[in-house]
């Protein structure tokens, strides 16, 4: 668990891993430098708790070598990776764990995510149904045609020796960095889902890092670029067909790209994003220029210009709404 100036969510991160049952579980919480009482917190928990550990870095590094901190002290064989602004569900480590033991080829375990603001869903979740395991080239398959990142965080299980094989977060990825993470462990084994229940609760409020520093549809994109290039890169040699792979991820990235443009029409008409936005979709694949998608956003374009009618004229708004909401209900479901 990392700590940057958010001391007032600490206690209930740190109660939501202690009171895990069926599971023995430690807590490394690194104090990024903060500003607030984060560090006072943190050690008034390590004082009532000897299974709570606390680092205090001498300066702000920044939540990705604070993570990597973390994962270096991190001593049993699972890990989970807890922001201090989220919590666990009730059994969340235990129902991970059991998967994992089972399926021993399996490097990632998640479930289904819920978001809250002020205080966690209250009662335990429901029992799990079962368990869903993707071999790792079928589970990145799925992220290659559709390149988004389908799990959160706090409801992640890795195990150990397979963070230790393929590495923790990189510096370059600031936004995407789990993301990048979660592709990599799959290269190195199975991944797993834990169906019909709740693994992590995950907090929404306007402080945190995807509400600040990491907002915007564009800037998403481009660190889900670095953060495809990054798998490509370093475990190329782990890949069945990389070269078919990267040329269907481009492709994937391209027809987004050019969604994003879409979507940004349907909401009110260009912004400065969109030019930027073109040319990444010309440079993951050239050949999107003769899409149906392409040039219905250049005719829009066009529109705008000497009309001002983009915001009235949306075709295909109503097919990328029904498809959009699909893909929530299969992300709730099944976690892809």
């Amino acid at each position: 668990m990392t700590c940057y100036n958010y001391g007032r969510f600490l206690p209930v991160a740190v109660s939501s891993v202690l009171t895990q049952v069926g599971v023995e579980t430690d807590i490394t919480i690194v104090d990024d430098c903060s500003t607030d009482d984060s560090l006072d917190v943190a050690n008034d928990l390590a004082a009532g708790d000897h299974r709570v550990r606390v680092i205090s870095l001498p300066r702000n590094v920044g939540h990705i070598r604070a993570t990597n901190e973390a994962f270096a002290h991190a001593g049993g064989p699972y890990v989970v990776k807890l922001d201090a602004d989220d919590a666990l569900p009730p059994g969340s480590m235990r129902r991970a764990v059991d998967l994992m033991a089972c399926h021993p080829e399996v490097t990632l375990a998640y479930g289904p995510v819920r978001t809250f603001s002020e205080s966690p869903p209250a009662g335990d979740p429901a029992a799990p149904s079962r368990w869903l395991v993707w071999g790792g080239e079928e589970w990145l398959s799925s992220r290659f045609r559709r390149p988004h990142n389908t799990i959160r965080q706090p409801e992640a299980m890795m195990r150990r020796d397979a963070i230790d094989e393929v590495g923790g977060l990189r510096d370059e990825i600031q936004a995407a960095s789990d993301f990048a993470m979660w592709l990599r462990l799959a290269t190195a084994g199975s991944v797993g889902y834990v169906v019909g229940t709740t693994q992590g609760y995950y907090r929404i409020h306007g402080a945190s890092l995807q509400q600040t520093v990491h907002a915007g549809l564009l800037f998403d994109l481009q660190q889900r670029i670095l953060a495809l290039d990054n798998l490509f890169d370093e475990r190329w040699a782990h890949l069945a067909n990389p070269t078919a792979a990267r040329a269907r991820v481009r492709r994937a990235l391209a027809r987004d790209a050019v969604r994003i443009v879409a979507t940004t029409l349907d909401e009110g008409g260009p912004d400065d994003s969109i030019p930027e936005l073109l040319t990444i979709a010309r440079h993951q694949d050239p050949s999107v220029v003769n899409a149906p998608s392409w040039r219905a956003v250049q005719w829009r374009l066009k529109v705008a210009t000497r009309h001002d009618l983009a915001a009235r004229v949306v075709p295909g708004a109503a097919a990328r709404n029904i498809q959009d909401r699909v893909l929530r209900q299969r992300w709730k479901r099944f976690g892809v």
